[in-house]
């Protein structure tokens, strides 16, 4: 029978706590629609969206992005994939 130490068995917990860490923060960088895009001015990634332009169906076409930082406004376009299913592949920063 193999006993794990005290030391061996915080070693684990602390592992297993930062692989976790890691896996919220990858999700929270693929799920999150704003994390890919930075401030033009100071190069700042605190942005928030404060205003958008949709479809009639309801699909974001533009979205408007503060800096909390400097209060620059960004605009992005999003590119239609296929008109017929409405995918967008990217959104463009617009200067």
């Amino acid at each position: 029978m193999i006993i794990a130490t005290f030391y061996e068995a915080s070693t684990c917990v602390t592992l297993c706590t930062s692989l976790v860490g890691v896996y919220e923060n990858i999700r929270q960088k693929v799920f999150d629609p704003i994390s890919q895009y930075k401030c033009r001015s100071c190069k700042s990634k605190r942005l928030k969206i404060v205003n958008d332009e949709t479809t009639e169906d309801g699909i974001a076409k533009k979205l408007f992005l503060q800096c909390e930082e400097c209060e620059e406004i960004t605009e992005i376009v999003f590119e239609e994939n296929d008109t017929s299913k409405s995918q967008y592949i990217k959104g463009i920063e617009q200067e």
